[in-house]
């Protein structure tokens, strides 16, 4: 888990879903096991709704789970958060196939397609629009020429590389 959670990609998705200080949040429960929303605030240094909003996020997402319990000497329902490790990495595994997908699905459209981009930088299209449009730009008017998209495409099957080997 700890290598789970020294993964950029990983840190970010978890920023994204409950803000940077989550990732401190998951360290805790990755660290302690179980730990209830108090200690985690104290541990923290956060307020305790700060960190209540953390949890709920995660657990929409199911990284987080909790259980009930009632504390004997104040009679208040205590909650005890736990990190849902196998989901987190489901969820991360689903992100990384999306995101290939999509990735491979933009480097197809490029390999495919020839580009033209307006004199002024307005707009970029595909040759079938830039022909429908008598290869003037529909913004501005300018004229459309044509470009080299090889750049794109080979920092495209450079991402796609990367995200096939991260799984």
């Amino acid at each position: 888990m700890n290598s789970l959670l020294q993964n950029q990609y990983a840190l970010e998705y978890l920023a994204e879903l409950g803000g940077a200080q989550s990732i401190d949040v998951v360290h805790l429960l990755a660290k302690n096991g179980e730990l209830d929303e108090f200690k985690l605030s104290e541990h923290l240094g956060q307020d305790i709704k700060a960190i209540r909003r953390i949890l709920y996020r995660l657990h929409n997402e199911r990284v987080v789970s909790f259980k009930r319990k009632k504390d004997q000497e104040t009679g208040w329902t205590v909650y005890i958060w736990k990190l849902e490790t196998v989901k987190l990495l489901n969820l991360l595994e689903r992100r990384r196939m999306d995101a290939l997908d999509k990735l491979e699905e933009k480097l197809n459209f490029e390999k495919e397609n020839q580009f033209f981009r307006c004199v002024n930088g307005c707009s970029r299209l595909p040759f079938d629009t830039a022909f429908e449009v008598e290869f003037k730009c529909p913004e501005c008017e300018g004229k459309l020429n044509f470009i080299d998209n090889s750049r794109i495409v080979k920092q495209l099957e450079k991402y796609v590389k990367q995200l096939r080997v991260a799984g």
